[in-house]
């Protein structure tokens, strides 16, 4: 009996070292056990294209006028978003989605719609911006994204990815139209002040320009020089002093003036972009000055003056000084205006031929005379 109790105290402390280690397994195991799963379930891995975006489980909840949470202290879907990098939220609390980072390709832009905030006034389509990266109200905003990659919350915007810089070539002007700012104040003039909704009177010169195709029109105007012939639809003429039709053919070499590039789009173009508008100057402002100043010069001088020399260069030289003044105040320039065939009518054109023609061969059978009186004196 003393044996067994002997041995029983021999075993005591082997079998308590036994139950502490058992305890300090058991607890190791726990604690690797939690780990795992805070690692695994708490953990947010956001890849180097990635972002996530945060949504809270719990909190106080929206009121029916929210799309998303103003902090984190709300329930539903927070404006905080999560880049590249590993987070550790409470799965009990949040849950996240992870998206692919908005790419504006090389060559393209980006417009940014604000889905959140206050409904605009009526006839308003832009967001106010209270900074950057929020917005006041729904609506477009102004700024563009260029081309690189963008953390962009699906929640809050809207991206349009597909629009496309404008781009002014060398020798054009870049018209520039606000779609949105306040009205006028002065409503019945050509071009608005600077930030008025309305043709400005700024334009751009050659480059590229990253601009909102909702907010600014960029329309492109050719200012090289451009030529015309006068006679191309057959029907340039003028009624001479003494009743006949005289028809002619020209050409004139025109540009619009850069500086007043704007105005001459606002009066003459009838398209949204510039592309037409010398046809436009050439039926508005080039025909008809021409057609005026040829009937109103050459219908002072008879049918048979335009086919002497003087009088067709005399007529020339006016036409063009004409055709410059008449043209410059309207933003047109004329770089040169030439007259280079005029087809006096018929009925005095053969006459007053033949009659130069037998005045040619006066002239030449009169110095075959004097030759051969000439050669006469040389013999004798």
């Amino acid at each position: 009996m003393a044996k067994n109790i002997f041995q029983e105290d021999l075993d005591r402390p082997n079998r308590r070292a036994g139950m502490t280690a058992g305890i300090v397994a058991s607890a190791g195991f726990f604690i690797v056990a939690i780990s795992w799963m805070t690692y695994t379930m708490f953990r947010i891995d956001v890849g180097a294209d990635e972002f996530a975006v945060l949504i809270h489980k719990t909190g106080l909840d929206l009121k029916n006028s929210d799309e998303v949470a103003s902090s984190e202290a709300y329930k539903g879907v927070q404006k905080k978003i999560l880049t590249t990098g590993r987070y550790f939220y409470n799965p009990y609390d949040w849950t996240w989605q992870i998206n692919k980072l908005t790419e504006i390709k090389t060559g393209k832009l980006g417009v940014k719609v604000s889905l959140t905030g206050d409904d605009l006034p009526y006839g308003e389509f832009l967001a106010q911006m209270l900074s950057e990266d929020e917005a006041k109200t729904k609506g477009i905003v102004p700024e563009v994204l260029k081309p690189v990659r963008y953390a962009i919350n699906p929640y809050l915007y809207k991206v349009e990815e597909n629009h496309e810089p404008v781009t002014i070539p060398a020798g054009f002007k870049g018209v520039v139209t606000n779609l949105a700012g306040p009205f006028p104040k002065k409503p019945n003039e050509l071009l608005v002040k600077e930030g008025e909704r309305g043709v400005q009177e700024r334009t751009f010169d050659p480059g590229t320009y990253f601009v909102n195709p909702y907010v600014t029109r960029i329309s492109k105007v050719d200012c090289r020089s451009q030529r015309f012939n006068l006679a191309e639809k057959k029907d340039m003429g003028f009624p001479s002093k003494d009743g006949f039709w005289v028809t002619l053919d020209g050409r004139i070499e025109f540009r619009v003036n850069p500086e007043k590039a704007a105005e001459v789009f606002v009066t003459y173009n009838e398209d949204l972009n510039g592309d037409l508008i010398d046809e436009e100057i050439v039926r508005k402002v080039i025909l008809p000055n021409a057609r005026s100043i040829c009937r109103l010069e050459g219908s002072s001088k008879l049918g048979r003056e335009f086919i002497e020399g003087e009088t067709r260069m005399a007529f020339e030289k006016k036409f063009e000084a004409s055709m410059r003044k008449a043209c410059d105040s309207l933003g047109i320039e004329i770089v040169q205006a030439v007259i280079t065939s005029i087809y006096p009518p018929t009925q005095i054109a053969t006459p007053i031929k033949l009659r130069e023609s037998a005045r040619l061969d006066e002239r030449k059978f009169k110095q075959q005379i004097l030759k051969k009186l000439e050669e006469k004196k040389t013999a004798e």
